[in-house]
């Protein structure tokens, strides 16, 4: 993480000096490196998750190697173990696992409240709504806005197009068999 910070004209009241520019310039550019916080309140960033960052919001931690990920906005959001996710605005929502364990990766929730994204939930987005789950191992899924939806685990490529307490289970029967069950 970056050391020092950015010296700003309005601070100071007058011209940068060369020196004071250049060290601007080095902030920046290590900032873009490693990752960082931009200002907001009691944000968090873990050692291990390197090249992440929150921007604003408050409360919000990314933490246990989710390398490539960021939140931006928001309030008391969790990225945990999972890497190349975003949640952006929003309250209370949690992507991840709660060990090094189960990952997941390319998750993405905007502006929703009080919903989470599952282990290994690749590639799965939650949009707006409250208390909308797609849970583990459901890959290439998606809840787009409602309230209390859930796709059950292993429910793979399944959505949730708005509405209210909505279950997409898929029960595998047999190999050769899938019966999808919306409730």
């Amino acid at each position: 993480m970056p050391t020092q910070s950015l010296v700003l004209r309005s601070q100071i009241g007058r011209r940068l000096t060369i020196a004071e520019m250049d060290g601007n310039f080095t902030y920046l550019e290590e900032l873009a490196q490693t990752g960082g916080i931009s200002p907001g309140l009691c944000n968090t960033i873990s050692e291990d998750s390197l090249y992440s960052s929150t921007i604003g919001g408050g409360y919000n931690t990314i933490s246990y190697c989710s390398i490539y990920s960021s939140i931006i906005g928001g309030f008391c959001n969790s990225i945990i173990c999972s890497s190349k996710t975003t949640i952006l605005g929003g309250c209370c929502n949690y992507v991840g696992s709660n060990d090094y364990y189960g990952t997941n990766s390319a998750g993405t929730i905007i502006g929703a409240a009080d919903s989470a994204l599952g282990v290994a939930s690749f590639n799965s987005s939650i949009l707006g709504g409250s208390d909308n789950t797609v849970a583990y191992y459901s890959q290439y899924s998606s809840v787009i806005g409602g309230l209390n939806n859930c796709v059950v685990s292993c429910s793979c490529g399944s959505v949730i197009n708005g509405g209210r307490q909505n279950q997409i289970v898929i029960l595998v029967t047999h190999p050769s068999s899938v019966v999808v069950l919306i409730i």
